[in-house]
């Protein structure tokens, strides 16, 4: 709890909105093959049974962000905030299909799992070895919609038991990139976008993969299928 209040102190922002494109990354080749596992989500906090989606977006509406494949029976991981108050949770996947979802467990940080139908085969995410991450390591974003964004790990911020709970990234994120990935130069998941120092655009934090996997597993109460 120490942890979260300090880092909330800092948080300037948090990054719903739609964000802005960017760059292709040298540091891997298999950026294709990882947006397999990323969605975007659209969250709506009125009922829009009969009501054009556009009339919502329009009275602002709907709430826009990113989410990740966590596991190939169709849980998925997002930001709390991202998803806060909806009434109908839509998630786009990599082919263009849209489905709803429903929320399964909320964390105790700024993320939650949802649950959707299993339409067709749905690719995990890979799990990155979370032992061997320290500050300095080369990490990347990958928000759904966007380009590769590079960046490093300042430092790790651990929380009472201490367990890393969040990252703290030299990267510069748009509104519109939570809940998208914080990736290992292999591709493996190391974080889950939160937010961006409002005074410091390079500044950024992101939820540490070792307490997403471990709230998923006590809830759960098995490993994750297809995320090793």
């Amino acid at each position: 709890m120490r942890s979260l209040c300090y880092l909330l102190v800092f948080l300037g922002c948090l990054l719903c909105p739609q964000g802005t494109e960017g760059q292709e990354s040298p540091l891997f080749q298999s950026q294709q093959n990882l947006k397999l596992s990323l969605v975007t989500i659209k969250a709506f906090n009125m009922n829009f049974s009969g009501v054009d989606s556009n009339i919502l977006r329009a009275f602002g509406q709907e709430h826009r962000g990113n989410g990740i494949i966590v596991d190939s029976s169709g849980i998925i991981v997002t930001n709390n905030h991202v998803i806060a108050g909806a009434r109908h949770i839509l998630v786009t996947m990599s082919d263009g299909k849209t489905v709803e979802a429903r929320v399964l467990y909320n964390g105790t940080l700024d993320f939650c799992f949802l649950k959707i139908p299993q339409p067709l085969p749905l690719r995990a995410i890979a799990r990155a070895n979370f032992s061997e991450t320290k500050p300095g390591d080369r990490v990347i974003a990958l928000p759904y919609d966007q380009g590769v964004i590079e960046g490093s790990i300042v430092r790790l911020i651990n929380g009472a038991a201490s367990e890393t709970e969040f990252l703290e990234l030299d990267l510069n994120l748009h509104p519109g990139d939570s809940g998208g990935p914080v990736l290992s130069a292999q591709g493996s998941l190391l974080g889950l976008i939160m937010g961006q120092k409002k005074s410091d655009t390079h500044k950024s934090y992101a939820i540490s993969s070792q307490r997403i996997w471990k709230e998923y597993r006590q809830f759960n109460g098995s490993v994750l299928v297809g995320a090793e």
